[in-house]
């Protein structure tokens, strides 16, 4: 018997800008950004304990890098995914998920989409949520608190039974 599993999930705006988050950090320009952010601000307080070695000159290039990829860029990403939360109505819908073997259905309530495997770019899971991307970078968000174990199970039960579907599961 074909496996099948349907549950419903709605993003509040508070995971929405946690995903936000999740996903400048986790790209390799989020962690390159960050790492010379840090070691910006470090040779600003180095400057401060010994500015002797530096010479007489204000690290301020130093400080305005540090400043901008540290406080104001996680601000930026804060205020985007909050207007984009309201701004996109199908972001605050209610998502209603079916899956087999065959295909995937997601109904909202002004969409309703159905696709074969063979469209969905990848399967990712992390630690609170499934990521089912139909490109690179667009991805269906379902929040894994929403399902209960039996759905779980099921879910990533059809994932691994896809031929060819690029998976990340847990």
């Amino acid at each position: 018997m074909e496996k099948q599993v349907t549950f419903s999930t709605h993003i509040t705006q508070q995971e929405f800008t946690r995903f936000n988050y999740y996903t400048f950090y986790s790209q390799p320009i989020g962690i390159i950004l960050t790492i010379i952010g840090v070691g910006m601000w470090i040779a600003v307080l180095y400057y401060f304990f010994n500015p002797t070695i530096m010479g007489d000159q204000f690290p301020l290039t130093q400080l305005i890098f540090a400043i901008f990829a540290t406080i104001l860029m996680p601000l930026f990403i804060y205020r985007n995914a909050r207007k984009n939360y309201h701004k996109k109505s199908r972001i605050i819908e209610e998502m209603h998920y079916f899956l087999n073997e065959d295909w995937i259905e997601i109904k909202g309530e002004t969409f309703q989409s159905k696709l074969n495997w063979e469209k969905i770019y990848k399967v990712k899971e992390t630690k609170s949520w499934f990521l089912i991307y139909t490109s690179k970078v667009v991805s269906y968000v379902i929040i894994k608190n929403d399902l209960n174990k039996e759905q779980l199970l099921v879910f990533r039960t059809i994932i691994q039974k896809i031929p060819n579907l690029k998976t990340s599961l847990k």
